[in-house]
């Protein structure tokens, strides 16, 4: 909830949007590469024996929605998918 604060409130327009960004880096690294280890190991394996499966499929989406919420973060670009953002009505 502490790192959606800036989807609530509209205090925070830049300044905070790129903090709650950064926030949501430090938060998400350790849950892609500790508790998603299980997925991202049968990746490498399921690579290297170039018989993709289910591994393949979860892991890579992981990866790619986190290398590319970082890019967007460094960039300080227009979205990002660390965090699920409420819908804008």
């Amino acid at each position: 909830m502490l790192a959606n604060l800036e989807n609530y409130f509209g205090w925070f327009v830049q300044r905070g949007r790129d903090l709650f960004r950064w926030l949501a880096f430090a938060l998400t690294t350790p849950v892609v590469f500790y508790s998603g280890w299980p997925l991202l190991a049968g990746l490498a394996r399921e690579l290297r024996a170039r018989r993709p499966g289910m591994d393949t499929l979860a892991g890579g989406s992981i990866l790619l929605a986190y290398g590319a919420s970082t890019i967007e973060t460094l960039r300080g670009g227009p979205q990002v998918w660390f965090m699920r953002r409420p819908p804008t009505h």
